[in-house]
C-alpha cells in the first residue's frame, strides 16, 4: 500500500504529521485477490484508523507506539477485509508541522 500521511492534532491545532507504510499479508492467494479489489475500501479503512491513532496516541515530539499503532491497523483491515492475514508495518514516523 501507498505511503499513508495523516495529521497529528492537539487541542485544535495541527502538531504534526503521522507517516506510515504498511504491507498487508493476505494469507493466500484467493484472499490476495480480493484485496485487490478492494485496494480503496482497505485505504479508506487504513486512512481512519491511523487519524483515530493520532487524535489519541500521537505526538510529533515522542516516539511512535508501532505496536499499538499496527494492533489498530489490523483490527481496521480485519473489519474491512476478515480474510487477511495481518499488517506489517514496515515504515513509521512522527514529525512536526
Amino acid at each position: 500500500m501507498d505511503e499513508v500521511t495523516v495529521p497529528i492534532i492537539d487541542a485544535d491545532r495541527v502538531n504534526g504529521a503521522l507517516t506510515f507504510k504498511l504491507v498487508i499479508d493476505a494469507g493466500s492467494d484467493e484472499t490476495a485477490k480480493k484485496i485487490s479489489a478492494e485496494l480503496p475500501v482497505l485505504r479508506s479503512a487504513t486512512i481512519a484508523a491511523g487519524l483515530e491513532f493520532a487524535r489519541l496516541n500521537a505526538s510529533a515530539l515522542r516516539a511512535v507506539d508501532a505496536q499499538q499503532l499496527d494492533r489498530d491497523l489490523t483490527a481496521a483491515l480485519k473489519a474491512a477485509e476478515p480474510g487477511l492475514a495481518r499488517v506489517l508495518i514496515v515504515e513509521v514516523e512522527a514529525r512536526t508541522a
